[in-house]
């Protein structure tokens, strides 16, 4: 360093400039505020509890963050000359290990749901419903699980959407073998919408300005989707392209810049789950990201604060490229995904109970499966439960051969009932069938 260039970072006291940047650092105010934003991003309560005695104010405290983090954080890819940036936070980190350790090919909880079909078939129900929900389709959970189980035709919109996204979630493997075009996308909206109208070259039509929010500025939907196919391959490029957060960016871009006439939720939801599952997340896919994103959203799971919201720091007079903290935003998108693998393990936990508890009854009974064992169970916890073939083999991703097997051997055995309602079959526990099993076994 030259002589004048010393002069000139000296200060009164004869200070360096790095001198005075480590003393200003090591202040117990601002390490503390440092510290605990190395923790979790600091919400507006947070940071004044963090202020407690300081001279900073927020602004200045958010400023000083900013310039300190930033060039610590991961850069997402541009939109025009946006950008967005991230703090891994410690809790962004807790939560992108829980997804390394439990949503990838062969980990424990992806054998597990391997072993059990049913609770992967009832998590794209939930999901499937839970997605057309966050497009405002209004729908009945119980009347919707019938439809999509006994695969019977849809009455109206709101099933054919939940009937159609059902579908398209039982085809995500193959998808994810694809590469991101708009050409997929547009394949998928269109059997999306099946059974529905929609306005015919919605694709190349301009776009009205009030879609166009923030820096999100597109001149077609062809656009849009050009932009979120870059994402989902540039993003995961760049370090800290983890996808998990590649996949939330995903369905955000469909629901804020709403490239579909309609059901934008349920697209960005269907883009998630064939990165998850492209990127070997096959778990991470399957999740019930959506139920658990609309339980936050009205406080059935805890303070909705931040989730969507990304801070935006202002345009500087020199005009340089605005660029976005959505630490926030992460750290609360992570939260919810945590929580929705968690529903993962409920379902897959309740699965095995169920089938240890049956194969301890039936323990003399080898040649009953796991399929039977668990309408057996069904049977034990409700003697008004019914069976129908369309149903059980749906639910269990078996042919309709297998699945009248199944029910017929049951009938068999003295333990189900087989009336005719119509022109099909419905099973229904036998009178005494909980004596009947402890007599068996």
């Amino acid at each position: 360093m030259s002589t004048s260039a010393t002069t000139t970072d000296n200060g009164a006291d004869g200070a360096s400039l790095s001198d005075r940047a480590l003393a200003f650092l090591a202040r117990p105010d601002v390490a503390r505020l440092l510290e605990a934003a190395g923790r979790d991003y600091l919400t507006d309560a947070t940071l004044a509890a963090c202020l407690e005695g300081s001279e900073l104010k927020p602004d200045e405290a958010r400023t000083l963050l900013s310039a300190a983090l930033r060039p610590l954080g991961v850069l997402g890819t541009k939109v025009g000359d946006f950008q967005y940036w991230l703090y891994v936070t410690a809790e962004i980190r807790r939560c992108l290990h829980l997804i390394d350790t439990t949503c990838t090919d062969g980990s424990q909880l992806a054998r597990a749901l391997a072993e059990h079909p049913a609770a992967g078939v009832r998590l794209n129900v939930i999901t499937a419903i839970a997605s057309a929900r966050l497009d405002g389709v209004e729908i009945d959970f119980d009347s919707a699980q019938e439809l999509l189980l006994l695969t019977r035709r849809p009455r109206n919109n709101p099933e054919c959407v939940v009937a159609n996204s059902f579908a398209l979630y039982g085809e995500v493997a193959e998808y994810a073998r694809r590469a991101p075009s708009v050409e997929m996308y547009a394949e998928i909206y269109g059997r999306l919408t099946e059974g529905i109208a929609k306005p015919n070259g919605w694709l190349d039509a301009p776009r009205t300005s009030e879609k166009n929010i923030g820096p999100f500025t597109f001149a077609t939907a062809r656009a849009v989707i050009e932009k979120a196919c870059s994402i989902s391959e540039e993003d995961s490029k760049v370090t800290g392209g983890h996808p998990a957060i590649v996949g939330m960016r995903l369905l955000s871009i469909f629901l804020i810049a709403e490239p579909c006439p309609m059901l934008n939720g349920t697209m960005g939801r269907l883009a998630q789950h064939i990165h998850a599952v492209r990127s070997g997340f096959p778990t991470l896919g399957v999740a019930p990201y959506a139920e658990v994103y609309a339980d936050w959203q009205r406080g059935a799971i805890g303070a909705a604060e931040g989730i969507g919201d990304a801070y935006i720091p202002p345009r500087s007079p020199q005009g340089s490229p605005m660029r976005a903290d959505i630490t926030e935003w992460a750290t609360r998108q992570m939260q919810v995904v945590a929580r929705a693998i968690q529903r993962v393990r409920e379902e897959v936990d309740a699965a095995e109970a169920e089938y240890q508890t049956l194969r301890c009854l039936l323990v003399v009974d080898p040649p009953m499966n796991r399929r039977q064992r668990s309408i057996l169970g069904r049977s034990l916890e409700s003697t008004d439960a019914e069976f129908r073939i369309a149903w059980h083999k749906t639910a269990n991703d078996i042919a309709y051969s297998t699945a009248r097997a199944d029910l017929e051997e049951l009938v068999e055995r003295g333990l189900l009932l087989r009336e005719r309602e119509g022109h099909s079959f419905v099973y229904r526990p036998a009178e005494g069938i909980a004596d009947r099993v402890v007599a068996r076994s």
